[in-house]
């Protein structure tokens, strides 16, 4: 499964791609992952999601209630990477068939990069009052 994962300030919103490329980039997502795009972005975060409100003035009314609708808020402290779930995104093993990606969804070339066989990447955060790292899907798992 793939989840995405949206930014708003110098991502969304000031980045240097052309306002049509968002956009286009915006509805692929509401269309072919519609239960799987997030909010990760400082307009969003303690229980408010001011995401919609962000980016008003940016968009269509219609593409900024679609993206109200359909994107889900995240959770996060410190650090953004707090609210990404639990796995290095295309670090191991893929478990299902990703579909054809365009051009302008690509990280890391002209195609997605193809499953390593090896153990996925996990992310790691950082335990304060115990002065050590640990995987966050430790911290997940025991809820």
């Amino acid at each position: 499964m793939i989840n995405i994962y949206l930014d708003i300030d110098g991502v969304i919103r000031g980045c240097a791609s052309p306002k049509e490329d968002i956009e286009e980039f915006l509805w692929y997502c509401l269309d072919n992952y519609p239960d799987s795009i997030y909010w990760l972005t400082t307009h969003c975060n303690h229980g408010v999601n001011r995401a919609p409100e962000a980016i008003q003035n940016e968009f269509s009314k219609e593409l900024v209630d679609a993206l109200s609708k359909q994107v889900k808020a995240t959770e996060w402290e410190v650090l953004k990477t707090d609210g990404i779930n639990n796995i290095v995104p295309m670090s191991g093993v893929v478990e299902e068939s990703v579909p054809e990606v365009p051009p302008l969804c690509l990280l890391f070339g002209e195609k997605p990069p193809k499953p390593t066989g090896k153990p996925p990447t996990y992310v790691k955060i950082m335990d304060w009052k115990k002065n050590k790292t640990i995987k966050f899907i430790d911290v997940v798992k025991k809820g």
